[in-house]
Order: C-alpha cells, then sequence, then structure tokens
C-alpha cells in the first residue's frame, strides 16, 4: 500500500494467502495512513507488515473491529513502525482465533465518545517486541475494556513506562492482569489518572520501584467492585488541590510494597475537600510507611463509609515500622497487622484529626496502636491482641449495635466512653486500664464478663453513668484501683462480679450502690489507699462469699443490706456513718 486509502471492511488472507505492507516500494519515502472504518479481518494465511524499505512511520486507524488469526507486524525499528489507533463512534472488538502473531509499536485510544468501547478479548494483542517511547500507550478519549484472561502489560525494554488517562478516557478491568512497570534504565514510571480506573475483576499492578504508582489530578474517577490493585509506591493527588471520586465496594488494593520517599505526598493521600469517597467493601491495605507526615491522609468532604477495611501492614511489612493516619473520612474496619514471625510489627498512630471507626477495631497479636491525644470512636467491636496506648483523648464506644472488647493485649486508655445509641450492652472480655475518666452515656451499658479494669495514672477520675438504659448499667468482672497519686471518685451504681483489689489511691462513691454480686467466692483486698461506699450491697450466690483479706477499714456512708451469699469482714472494719444496716 502506496496510498492513504479509507475502506469499510478489509479482509487479509482466506481463499488465499495474503499479504498487506504499508511503505513505498520506490521513490520517496512517506509516513500512510490506512483508516478501516468496518470490520478489519486478518485470516490464519494473512499479514500485516511495514515495507521495511525505508524508515517510514505509518498509522492504522481501526474505527470498527479487528480480529486476527494470521500475522499483525507493526514493528521493525523505531524508525520503520506502524502505529495503530482506535478510533471511531461505534464500539470496537479485538477477537482472534487460532496462533496469531501480534507485535504491536504505539496504540492509541482515540474514540469519538468517552463512552464507545474498544473491548479487548484476544490474549495476544498486546505483544510486543519492543515499546518505542517512553509512553507507548495513549488513551485520549474511549473506554478500554481489558475482558481477556492475558496480561496487558505497559512497559519497555529500554527506558521506563508512563501512561495517562485522560480525562475523556477510561479503563476498566474485567479479568486478566493490566501492568504498568518501568524498564531498567528510566526514573520512575507512573500511571496519571485524569479519566477513570475502574476494576471489575482481574488485577491492575502499577510499578516495581520506590515511588510509582498513581497520581491524580481533577476529575479522576476511581471505582473497584472486584479485583486487586497493587501499588508500588503511592495513590496521591498530583498536586493539594486535584480532586478524585472515589468508590470501593470490593476487592484488594495493596499500596506502597516497594516505598515512597515523597516528603509531602502520603502512600494514600486525598488532600482535596472537594473530593468524594465512598467505601463498602473491600480492603485496603498500606504494606510499608512512606516519609511524609502520615501514611493514610484522607480530607475528602463528601463520603460515605458503610463497609471495607483499611489495614496497616501485613505479613510483608519490614520490622518495626510506623505507620500514621490523618482522616475527616470515617473508617469501616480498621486492622493493625503484620504476622512476621519474629519480627517486631507495625505500629499505627493517630495524627492531627480525630478518628471514627464505624465498625470494628482489630489490633494483631505484637502489633501496636498509638491513639496519642486524639479522639477515637468505635461502632462496634475492640479486639486488642497487641497493644493500645493513649496519653489523652477519649475512646467512645457508640452505635447502635451490640459490641464486645476482647483480646489478650494490653490496653491502656485514657478517656473511655461507653455511649452507645440503643439500649444494648458492650460486653468486655478484656483487660484494660483507664488512666482518665470512665463514663457510660447513652441508653446501654458496660458489662465486663472477665477481665480486670484497673484505674490508674496520677490524674483525679470519676466514674459517671448518665445512661437511660435498663440497670445495670457498669458491670465490672474484676477491679483494681491503683493510682500514683489523687483517687477515683463516682456517683454511680456499680456491681462488681469478681476480686476488687485497692493498691494505691482512694476509692469515693459519693451517691449511688455499689454491689458485689456473682456466683464465686472472692476476695476484697484494700491494700493502699481508702474505700469510702455511699450504699453496699452485698448480692453473691447463695454459697458464695466476699472476703475482705487486709486489716483495713471499709466506710458505709449509706445502707448497707446482704441480700444473698456471706461476707467475712476478718480482722477489718465496716464504719458506718450514716444510713442503715
Amino acid at each position: 500500500m502506496e496510498t492513504n486509502p479509507t475502506v469499510g471492511n478489509l479482509t487479509i488472507g482466506g481463499a488465499a494467502a495474503g499479504v498487506l505492507q504499508l511503505g513505498k516500494s520506490a521513490g520517496a519515502g512517506a509516513n500512510l495512513a490506512l483508516t478501516v472504518n468496518g470490520t478489519f479481518a486478518v485470516n490464519a494465511n494473512g499479514t500485516v507488515r511495514h515495507t521495511n524499505v525505508r524508515n517510514e512511520v505509518h498509522v492504522i486507524n481501526v474505527n470498527g473491529t479487528l480480529s486476527c488469526s494470521g500475522t499483525f507486524d507493526m514493528f521493525v525499528s523505531t524508525a520503520r513502525r506502524i502505529t495503530l489507533t482506535l478510533g471511531g463512534g461505534t464500539d470496537t472488538l479485538i477477537t482472534e482465533g487460532g496462533t496469531p502473531t501480534w507485535d504491536l509499536a504505539e496504540v492509541t485510544l482515540n474514540k469519538l465518545s468517552k463512552f464507545s468501547k474498544v473491548t479487548n478479548q484476544s490474549t495476544g494483542f498486546w505483544t510486543r517486541t519492543g515499546w518505542t517511547s517512553a509512553a507507548p500507550v495513549t488513551f485520549t478519549q474511549g473506554t478500554y475494556v481489558h475482558d481477556t484472561a492475558s496480561t496487558f502489560d505497559v512497559s519497555s525494554l529500554d527506558t521506563d513506562a508512563a501512561l495517562t488517562i485522560a480525562v475523556n478516557a477510561q479503563i476498566r478491568v474485567l479479568q486478566g492482569t493490566v501492568s504498568i512497570w518501568v524498564g531498567s534504565g528510566g526514573a520512575g514510571g507512573v500511571l496519571a489518572l485524569v479519566g477513570t480506573l475502574d476494576i471489575q475483576g482481574g488485577a491492575v499492578n502499577v510499578g516495581d520501584a520506590t515511588d510509582e504508582g498513581i497520581a491524580f489530578q481533577t476529575g479522576a474517577v476511581f471505582s473497584m467492585s472486584n479485583g486487586s490493585l497493587t501499588c508500588a509506591g503511592r495513590f496521591c493527588n498530583n498536586t493539594t488541590t486535584d480532586t478524585i471520586t472515589w468508590t470501593q465496594n470490593s476487592g484488594t488494593i495493596t499500596l506502597n510494597t516497594v516505598g515512597s520517599t515523597s516528603a509531602t505526598l502520603a502512600p494514600f493521600h486525598i488532600a482535596a475537600a472537594g473530593s468524594s469517597f465512598t467505601m463498602s467493601g473491600g480492603v485496603l491495605i498500606l504494606q510499608r510507611p512512606g516519609n511524609a507526615a502520615a501514611e493514610y491522609i484522607n480530607l475528602a468532604v463528601t463520603s460515605s463509609v458503610t463497609g471495607g477495611t483499611v489495614q496497616f501492614g501485613n505479613a510483608s511489612t519490614p520490622s518495626a515500622m510506623m505507620f500514621r493516619i490523618n482522616s475527616v473520612v470515617s473508617v469501616f474496619d480498621l486492622t493493625v497487622n503484620g504476622d512476621q514471625a519474629g519480627a517486631t510489627d507495625p505500629t499505627l498512630q493517630l495524627v492531627t484529626n480525630n478518628l471514627t471507626v464505624a465498625n470494628d477495631v482489630t489490633i494483631a497479636a505484637t502489633c501496636t496502636f498509638n491513639a496519642t491525644t486524639l479522639n477515637l470512636s468505635v461502632g462496634r467491636n475492640w479486639t486488642n491482641d497487641g497493644a493500645f496506648s493513649a496519653t489523652g483523648g477519649t475512646v467512645t464506644m457508640n452505635g447502635a449495635g451490640a459490641a464486645a472488647m476482647g483480646g489478650t493485649g494490653t490496653t491502656t486508655f485514657f478517656n473511655l466512653t461507653v455511649g452507645k445509641t440503643a439500649a444494648v450492652a458492650v460486653t468486655c472480655t478484656a483487660t484494660m486500664t483507664i488512666n482518665g475518666n470512665f463514663t457510660v452515656s447513652g441508653s446501654g451499658a458496660f458489662t465486663a464478663t472477665g477481665g480486670t479494669v484497673t484505674f490508674g495514672g496520677t490524674v483525679a477520675q470519676t466514674i459517671t453513668d448518665t445512661s437511660t438504659g435498663a440497670a445495670p448499667r457498669i458491670t465490672f468482672d474484676a477491679l483494681t484501683v491503683n493510682k500514683g497519686a489523687n483517687g477515683v471518685t463516682t456517683a454511680a451504681d456499680i456491681t462488681i462480679n469478681s476480686t476488687w483489689t485497692n493498691t494505691a489511691g482512694n476509692f469515693t462513691a459519693t451517691t449511688g450502690t455499689v454491689t458485689y454480686a456473682g456466683n464465686t467466692n472472692v476476695n476484697h483486698a484494700i491494700n493502699g489507699g481508702t474505700v469510702t461506699y455511699n450504699n453496699l450491697t452485698i448480692a453473691k450466690g447463695a454459697v458464695d462469699t466476699l472476703t475482705n483479706t487486709a486489716a483495713t477499714t471499709w466506710f458505709v456512708n449509706g445502707d448497707y443490706s446482704c441480700t444473698s451469699g456471706s461476707f467475712d469482714m476478718n480482722a477489718g472494719t465496716i464504719q458506718f456513718s450514716g444510713g442503715t444496716a
């Protein structure tokens, strides 16, 4: 072919072998263009190739269907190649038959509409000897649908690959793999997301070295309903004013698998308030820390979070890593995880903004969560098999559903509030220390069926009950007061089902009733400080005894009663200063 024809349908090969060569065979060379508006079919005995006579770069425009069962050879060398443009206003389907030979040079998607599709169902279409530029694939306009089990590999043998999804372009992955890699000689390749990346299945992999990931610009849309996304580096805004519409319904996203050196961009970073963030399922994992002020920054003002997990650390996270989260957007489930045998698993720290976890908090064994002085709200369960600490702020167990606090780890709260919005209980089996105030509010209750709650620290503490739920609303299993200074004051009704140990610090009930209940024999030891009750009730099981094990004085300013079980004061003394006994 030595001209620039436009045809409807074009078939190469068939009853007899056919070869279509683009390029001049004699005379002056020229860059040629072939446009096929209908079906372009290369049969098993057909070949499309460059003449390989002169340095010419030709173009084949396919505006309809492309099928190949023969040879589609677009590349001889950088100077002798054929670029492929997928255009037109109708949808394009790419298929193949038998064992075709594909060898691409450069590919451009430029349909007449953002919603016109190019659907690839060919397993070999993206085969290439070597891309001819740092950006060998261009998505200008239209929707590319990857509907094949094969790999769409945008990479280069010699230089870094870069791929831009323009504002009027979309990539939709249904199955298979889309990989955007870099070569051996470049400085870093990224996916520039200005249009839409829609993952409905399969796997999308971006980068294989530090700082290689996805940078979005205003107008970008990210959607995931299945499959996986893995970035060697960040998923972040290009500038702090760039906005994105983010939706994840399912699937797994793993970010920063290799590393991020940016001092200003987090491995996951949505900085612009004008962004929208929706998450109803799936998992978003931060594998490594970055070099910025936090690893997860989400400042989108418009948000809807009804499911999904944000996870810090996995089995591939190096030892002793520090992650930080700064988010005005709630997280549904929050997990700190490591699972590296023999390693010091990661720490998660709250920075800048208070955090709302709509559902569960899970801290895996040997992992740490440090809330610092910020507030943390938890909508359902709390499981700590590692360590949790707070030097200020309040952890609030809220939400309308029943919840559980458990785990075998070390938990140190500053203020702890149980503020359920319905008449349900937070059931606790965990051992914990509270160094600030403990409050039960709303409509629910706190019921410990195991573990020990210790009131510690050096500040004056209160136990407060403003809940409108049914009594009893504050029930401890084992209770310890061990303060370095000051004491614990309460006006609430409190039930204790196991032991009470007063190691240091005073306990003073100004009103309300402290009830010793439970169906076991238990001890009460005042080894330091003083204990002053308002009303005191013994309501143990019929054959169970509450035994005082120290020669100390109990002060009762209100009423005393023993409704069931027995009470052995031993060498101690009860001093009544009011009420009845």
